[in-house]
């Protein structure tokens, strides 16, 4: 058996892997600083070695934007004319308190225009009432409402036509099918006695019951065709019934109808009269009326007139009134528009930088995975770290590095099965993991290989 290998010191390897880190990022940073110039300005960068809170020493950068020449004397030179206008608005100020500590005077204002006062105007009494007395009346027309058609024959009733007509088909049809139905049937059982068939046999019943179905069949067309005459039959009958009934009925009704017709005539010609009369006293009544009306109407007219003249001089006034008022608050705000007016202008913009492509952060070398290949090629003829190289692989995931040294960020976040539990990143990727601090863990639960201890999680936790 071989002895063992010392191997790489993965502590110091760790940390030259942080450095490695280190420089890596500050390259970047400072490839990510330039320096910028515009036809507007420049833009630069400084650093200055700052100390944390934790006493770690780094870098702090400081920004710096300058004008080029020209656009820092336009600068200068508005900031110069700024400062006038600022002093000259202070000057002011004295006189807009003057202004504005005194109350506005309402008392030589033009008055308030006044509501005009509304006039009404009543109609003139108008013929509400007409007086038809002495105008001769109507006759009542008395026309005949009611007709007696007792005298006219009636309608006799069909269903007894439709039957009698249907009995009558129907004995007609028989007189002929019966005979003929007996006679097949007597030669029927002849022509199966021949046959030596006898009453009683299933052939002698099947010829008997199709004969007896035939038959049904002729009945049941003989009482079908026998319905649809008596129907026709009835239908005629009811028919010339009615036609006769509505021949006398007519007449009947013609007759009444002339009566009515002479009485109406007589009823128009009198009502005629009276509109022609009560027309003439409604015209005479209408022409007052309408003279009424147009009198009240003219009335109306001059009171809106009235009242129209008079809202518009109250309007008026209301209008020279605001204007006034408009002007007043013109001159008292006079002094504070213009201290702003002063105070207003423009001011030199900061000059705009380009954008550029920020630098990449370069790869640093992979000094903990050169350093564990070279470990498992000095460690390959060894038999016991080839041992412990099985129990890792056996145990995967469940053995990890938890030496300090190979993280930073460390900060304690619980207990797990009483062991303090903490949060950190591993220095070789950067990559957030938990677990425990190998220092802090007995013995029998760790393992060291080449320098690093590992910590077996199984055993540990109990998994």
């Amino acid at each position: 058996m071989g002895g063992k290998n010392s191997g790489p010191d993965f502590g110091d390897v760790a940390a030259s892997q942080g450095e490695e880190n280190e420089g890596v990022i500050r390259d970047q940073i400072y490839a990510n600083r330039p320096t910028q110039y515009t036809p507007w300005g420049a833009t630069s960068w400084e650093s200055n070695p700052y100390t944390d809170a934790q006493g770690n020493t780094t870098e702090q950068w400081t920004q710096t934007t300058s004008l080029s020449p020209e656009l820092q004397d336009v600068y200068n030179k508005q900031m110069a004319i700024q400062g006038g206008r600022t002093d000259i608005a202070g000057m002011l100020t004295g006189r807009m308190g003057s202004e504005f500590g005194q109350t506005m005077d309402w008392t030589g204002l033009n008055p308030l225009g006044q509501r005009p006062t509304a006039q009404y105007t009543l109609p003139e009494e108008v013929n509400r009432q007409l007086d038809y007395g002495g105008i001769k009346g109507i006759n009542d027309p008395s026309q005949q409402m009611n007709m007696s058609y007792g005298g006219v024959s009636g309608v006799d009733d069909p269903y007894k036509t439709r039957q009698a007509a249907e009995d009558a088909v129907y004995r007609q049809a028989q007189s002929r099918i019966a005979p003929q139905q007996e006679s097949q049937r007597a030669a029927l059982e002849i022509r199966m006695r021949n046959q030596g068939l006898a009453p009683g046999d299933n052939a002698w019943q099947s010829q008997m019951e199709s004969q007896g179905n035939k038959f049904n069949d002729q009945n049941n067309q003989a009482l079908w065709s026998a319905n649809q005459a008596g129907q026709a039959e009835a239908g005629q009958m009811f028919g010339q019934q009615m036609d006769r009934r509505n021949m006398g009925t007519g007449e009947l009704d013609r007759m009444g109808q002339f009566t009515n017709d002479a009485r109406s005539n007589l009823f128009g010609m009198q009502s005629g009269m009276r509109n022609q009369f009560t027309g003439e006293r409604d015209s005479q009544a209408n022409y007052f009326n309408q003279a009424g009306n147009q009198a009240y109407n003219q009335a109306l007219g001059a009171n809106q007139q009235n009242w129209n003249q008079s809202m518009q001089g109250s309007q008026y006034a209301n209008q020279i009134r605001q204007q006034q008022i408009t002007e007043a608050m013109t001159k008292r705000g006079f002094s504070l528009n213009e201290i702003n007016a002063l105070l207003s202008g423009q001011q030199v913009g900061m000059p705009s930088m380009p954008n550029f492509s920020q630098a990449g952060a370069a790869q640093p070398a992979p000094l903990i995975q050169g350093a564990a290949q070279q470990a498992s090629m000095d460690n390959a003829n060894d038999p016991t770290q080839a041992l412990i190289g099985a129990a890792g692989t056996i145990a995967g995931a469940k053995i990890g590095a938890s030496d300090r040294r190979l993280k930073y960020n460390i900060k304690r976040i619980g207990t797990n099965k009483g062991h303090p539990w903490y949060s950190y990143n591993l220095k070789t990727d950067g990559s957030a993991h938990e677990g425990v601090m190998a220092d802090e863990i007995p013995a029998k639960f760790t393992i060291d290989m080449g320098g690093i201890t590992l910590v077996d999680y199984g055993r540990l936790l109990g998994e």
